[in-house]
């Protein structure tokens, strides 16, 4: 890449960034009164400059430069009874990124509808101790802006009660993005004599028991490969499809990853956890297979004509935080007659004996001063995860307002094509008029209606638009909502969102969340739009639309703050002061409430709390 002597790839002109001033303050400019302003923005995107011509090519190995601020104009505000001063920006530059990627939010568990914060917890990355949680379950963590997406182990709880869990988390660069994780509550332990065996019934919130584990007699071992002969302490952590809770603790992301490179949506059957120990605490593992079975009929699975299921255990990859295929699962009962629903069959997998992985990764990285550093890494992890999945099957696509039937193309994995993706934006305030610029984290949940379960769960963060596209099922009902770092509430969802007259939605819990069916994605020539629902080989187009394609809608609670109150924020012990914690402090949170009365005599106002 050839870059003129003095120049950069950088546009010096700020992209267009619109504010809305709040009510009654204003700012001059020629002459006129805005109440609403172009601030400006510039785009933060990877450059180049011809500061960096040598004999290396342009190549990942420099030190990232980015398109960010240069210069900058103040703009003075005046309102009512104060004015305040706000930076414009004035022209953009090619430089150094200085700013760092974070990941913040918290731990917690659900017990009867009641949060439970993790206390004091390990927070590991790549077999690393990155950060803990404090006494709430906050936490903030610095990482590498060079990964898109980071594998957060959590465990060891001061409290001990909490069974070690893993997310994958894809971050925003150069930002801070926001998350909640929702930790598996240990379960009541089962103690069974590993020379007899044991098979285990798993179900949650004492519903009705659709699948179980067995385990074989003399199938445990000590950490050093000796035969274990006693009383085996089992923790078996089931995460039941049939309830909502449990999906929102759902291991990893529930997805794997297909031949051609491409992430794939997964539809869960029940996810298993599993932790051994003898009587003294002492940690034991498994050198057998274990089965596992399914009842088919109490989740309608049905067959295809030969007999065969399309569902497989999977086992979860630590390091990359998706699910592996492994064995399929078989069908263990008579069957008569072509594809039909299985009424009383049992479905049955082994699950392979956990196993110690060890990995070694190193990281080489060029430093400005052209010199070299690698960073080399060693954690061990054993397969301790597994789930009952099916990858999507394929489906035919209707075009709307035509009778015609068309054909998706399919790559290495035809099997992917009932997964859809749900366009979701995110607002700056109630008025759904400015996208919000910072990262959100917005959950799609899909329910099988025909199951009666939940399918799968997909956790996006928005991009700089405020736009994030999720992962669904087609066909089925979805679950939207939308949460910020470190925030008590949910963001509420709009009433009508920017939707068809005749979408049917229905928003839930007090407008923070809001429940559709996912018709397949079609195209309105009156409104030149597509519908919000698009299929999983258009997520780009739903991303990066063209127009103002329908979409659901979410923004916060209270405007953002576009000023200053005369008592600063790093005031907090006056009875004026607008928070009660520190910026820095995770427990900062306040809600206020704003109120202008015009009366023509005097009145006293009194706020009950």
């Amino acid at each position: 890449m050839a870059v003129a002597q003095g120049e950069d790839t950088c546009d010096g002109k700020p992209e267009d960034d619109f504010i809305d001033l709040p009510d009654g303050c204003y700012t001059e400019e020629m002459g006129k009164k805005l109440t609403r302003l172009n601030i400006g923005r510039c785009h933060k995107g990877q450059c180049i400059t011809s500061i960096l011509s040598n004999a290396v090519d342009c190549c990942d190995a420099w030190p990232k430069y980015c398109c960010t601020v240069n210069e900058t104009k103040p703009l003075t505000i005046n309102c009512s009874s104060f004015s305040y001063v706000i930076s414009k920006t004035a022209t953009c530059k090619c430089r150094e990124c200085s700013t760092i990627t974070q990941i913040s939010g918290e731990v917690y568990g659900m017990q009867n509808g009641s949060q439970i914060p993790l206390k004091s917890g390990e927070i590991y990355i790549k077999g690393q101790l990155a950060g803990e949680t404090n006494d709430n379950g906050f936490f903030s963590l610095t990482v590498s802006s060079d990964d898109k997406e980071i594998v957060l182990v959590v465990k060891n709880d001061i409290e001990q009660k909490f069974m070690d869990t893993m997310k994958s988390i894809r971050i925003s660069e150069d930002s801070n993005t926001p998350i909640k994780i929702v930790a598996p509550l240990k379960p009541k332990p089962v103690l069974f004599n590993s020379n007899l065996g044991h098979t285990l019934s798993l179900s949650g919130n004492n519903r009705d028991a659709f699948s179980h584990l067995s385990f074989p007699s003399d199938s445990f071992v000590t950490e050093d490969g000796q035969p274990f002969n006693g009383i085996v302490r089992a923790l078996v952590h089931f995460i039941d499809p049939r309830n909502m809770d449990d999906i929102e603790s759902a291991y990893g992301s529930v997805s794997t990853i297909g031949e051609d490179g491409t992430e794939l949506p997964l539809e869960t059957y029940g996810m298993t956890n599993y932790v051994f120990n003898d009587e003294m605490g002492n940690t034991l593992k498994l050198n057998s297979p274990v089965k596992y079975s399914i009842d088919a009929s109490k989740l309608n699975i049905s067959l295809d004509d030969d007999g065969n299921s399309d569902i497989y255990s999977w086992y979860l990859d630590m390091k990359t935080g998706k699910w592996v295929k492994s064995n399929r699962f078989q069908l263990k009962a008579q069957r008569s007659g072509k594809r039909r629903l299985l009424s009383t069959a049992t479905l049955e997998v082994d699950l392979p004996p956990q196993q110690d992985i060890k990995i070694k990764e190193t990281y080489t990285k060029l430093t400005s001063q052209k010199t070299v550093v690698a960073y080399t890494y060693y954690y061990t992890y054993y397969y301790q995860y597994h789930n009952g999945d099916r990858v999507g099957r394929g489906v035919r696509t209707r075009t709307a307002y035509t009778t015609n039937v068309r054909y998706v193309q399919t790559r290495a994995e035809k099997d992917r094509l009932d997964a859809c993706v749900v366009a979701v934006k995110v607002y700056q305030d109630t008025s759904f008029q400015l996208p919000l610029r910072t990262p959100v984290t917005v959950t799609a949940i899909t329910y099988n209606p025909l199951n009666q379960k939940f399918s799968g769960k997909d956790t996006q963060v928005t991009n700089e638009n405020g736009i994030a596209c999720l992962t669904i099922f087609c066909d089925q009902n979805v679950t939207l909502y939308a949460q910020q770092s470190q925030t008590p509430v949910d963001l509420i969802t709009s009433n009508t969102h920017s939707l068809p007259e005749s979408y049917a939605r229905t928003n839930i819990n007090k407008n923070t969340r809001v429940m559709f069916e996912a018709i397949e994605s079609y195209y309105d020539p009156l409104a030149e739009k597509y519908s919000p629902v698009r299929f999983y080989n258009e997520r780009s187009q739903c991303l990066h639309p063209r127009r103002d394609d329908y979409h659901f809608q979410f923004a916060p609670l209270v405007r953002p703050e576009l000023f200053s109150p005369r008592i600063g924020e790093e005031t907090i012990d006056n009875i004026l002061s607008w928070y009660p914690d520190a910026k820095d402090k995770p427990e900062r949170r306040s809600c206020f409430v704003k109120v202008r009365v015009t009366v023509s005599l005097m009145c006293r106002i009194k706020c009950y709390t």
